[in-house]
């Protein structure tokens, strides 16, 4: 289990990552875009992943859909208070993986 200050630590220290405000909550991005959201009131982080990364993941019992259309794409909650510090880390940095691949794909379609 981690506490809000721990997740942000987190998602600041992932290389390129800026903080902003996002709708009311934290928001952390690269020039690729956002990867994280943190929801300093509910204590739980939103992350990018794929819809694929998604469902294999929400077995896990921290992990689950954001519920509306958002979460269909992929679009994840991570509840702070049932992590651990390693588990959240590797999550966070699946989600800046995912934008830094997005990103590079679109560049690559536009070659």
């Amino acid at each position: 289990m981690i506490n809000v200050e721990t997740a942000y630590e987190i998602c600041l220290s992932m290389l390129g990552s800026e903080e902003y405000e996002h709708f009311g909550k934290v928001g952390f991005n690269t020039k690729a875009g956002t990867f994280a959201t943190l929801n300093l009131d509910q204590k739980w982080c939103t992350l990018k992943f794929t819809p694929e990364q998604q469902e294999e993941y929400s077995e896990h019992h921290a992990i689950f859909p954001v519920p509306n259309k958002w979460g269909k794409q992929g679009w994840t909650h991570c509840d702070l208070e049932k992590i651990r510090k390693d588990e959240f880390a590797e999550f966070i940095k699946i989600a800046l993986q995912n934008i830094l691949t997005k990103k590079l794909k679109k560049r690559t379609n536009k070659i």
